[in-house]
C-alpha cells in the first residue's frame, strides 16, 4: 500500500479572469475543467468518511477504519477503479465483485495506488548506502529492517542487497506490511520482470537475481531474511524496534488524525539512533524526535 505529514499544493482556478477576448473553443475548454475541479471534493470534503462503493470495497477487503482515509482523494480514483475492472458504472463494478469476489484485490489496488520499484529515487538509496547502512550493519545484534507499505518488495529487496553488500544479510530480519494481499504474494514470490529490474546495477542484478524463465527470482539467500504480511498499519503494528523504517508514500490517502498515529508509532518503533525513510514530500511533525540528515531520511535522536 506508501506517508504522514504531507503537504499539499493548493490549485488555484483563476480562469474566470481575462483581460482579452478568447476564442470560444478555449472558454468551452475552461468550463469544462471548471466543472471538473468543482467536483473534486475540498481539504473540507476530504475529512468526510469514505462511503457507497469506495466504502464498500474497503470493507471487503478488510480494512477497518474508514474514519482514517480521506475520502475525496479515494473518489477521485474510482474511474480508475472501473477502469481496472473494464466497467462503465459503479452498478456494474458492484454486480462484477459481487460474482467474481477475487477481483476486489484489483479494485484496492486501484484505488490505492501501490507505486514502487527497486532503488526508487537514486539520491535517496546512494544515501542509504554511503551513509546510513554501514552505520546500522555495524551494529552487533544485525540490521533490523521494516518497510511499513511495502507494495511489491522492490524497495525492501533494494535495501537487503545493500545490508548485503556490508556481509551482514545473514544476521538481518526484513519485514514487508502491507494492506493487499496480491501484493504480498508479488513480494513474497520475489519474481520480477526483466523492466522491473532495470534500475537495478546489473552487477548487483546478476548476483541477486537468478533467471527464472522470461523472469528473474531472488536468491534464496535474499528471500530467506525476508517475511511478509498482509496488516492493516493502523491496527496491526509488528512488534519490537527497528534499525531502519521504510514509510513511503503510505498516509496520502490519511487525514490527519490517522497520519499523526501512524507516525507517533513508527518513531516510537525505532531504535535510538535508527533511521526513517520517507516520501519525496513527506514531513514528520515537528514534535517527534527525528533529525533531518538528507532528503527523506531522518535519525531518532540519541537523547531520546
Amino acid at each position: 500500500m506508501s506517508s504522514p505529514g504531507k503537504s499539499f499544493g493548493t490549485v488555484v482556478d483563476l480562469s474566470h479572469i481575462c483581460f482579452e477576448a478568447v476564442p470560444k473553443s478555449i472558454v468551452r475548454r475552461r468550463a469544462h475543467l471548471h466543472r471538473a475541479w468543482s467536483c473534486r471534493p475540498e481539504r473540507d470534503d476530504d475529512r468526510l468518511v469514505p462511503d457507497g462503493f469506495v466504502a464498500w470495497v474497503l470493507r471487503e477487503c478488510g480494512m477497518c477504519d474508514l474514519s482514517a482515509y480521506r475520502a475525496g482523494a479515494l473518489q477521485r480514483r474510482v474511474p480508475a477503479c472501473l477502469r481496472a475492472l473494464r466497467v462503465s458504472s459503479i452498478r456494474e463494478a458492484r454486480q462484477l465483485l459481487g460474482q467474481h469476489p477475487h477481483l476486489l484485490q484489483a479494485a484496492l489496488n486501484a484505488l490505492l495506488i501501490g507505486v514502487t520499484g527497486f532503488f526508487r529515487d537514486r539520491i535517496v538509496f546512494e544515501t542509504l548506502r554511503r551513509d546510513v547502512i554501514p552505520v546500522v550493519a555495524r551494529r552487533s545484534g544485525g540490521v533490523r529492517v521494516l518497510a511499513a507499505g511495502c507494495s511489491g518488495g522492490q524497495e525492501l529487496y533494494s535495501l537487503a542487497m545493500l545490508v548485503a553488500e556490508q556481509g551482514a544479510l545473514d544476521r538481518s530480519f526484513f519485514l514487508g506490511l502491507d494492506c493487499r494481499a496480491d501484493a504480498i504474494a508479488e513480494a513474497a514470490a520475489g519474481v520480477f520482470k526483466p523492466d522491473a529490474l532495470e534500475g537495478v546495477d546489473p552487477a548487483l542484478r546478476d548476483q541477486y537475481f537468478v533467471a527464472d524463465g522470461t523472469s528473474r527470482r531472488a536468491i534464496p539467500a535474499l528471500r530467506s531474511r525476508m517475511q511478509w504480511r498482509k496488516a492493516d498499519l493502523l491496527y496491526d503494528r509488528p512488534r519490537g524496534t527497528w534499525d531502519v523504517v521504510l514509510f513511503r508514500n503510505v498516509a496520502i490517502y490519511m487525514l490527519p488524525r490517522a497520519v499523526h498515529q501512524l507516525w507517533a508509532g513508527i518513531v516510537d518503533s525505532l531504535s535510538v539512533g535508527g533511521f526513517l525513510v520517507t516520501g519525496k514530500s513527506e514531513r514528520p511533525a515537528a514534535h517527534l524526535p527525528l533529525v533531518r540528515l538528507a532528503n527523506c531520511i531522518y535519525q531518532k535522536r540519541q537523547d531520546f
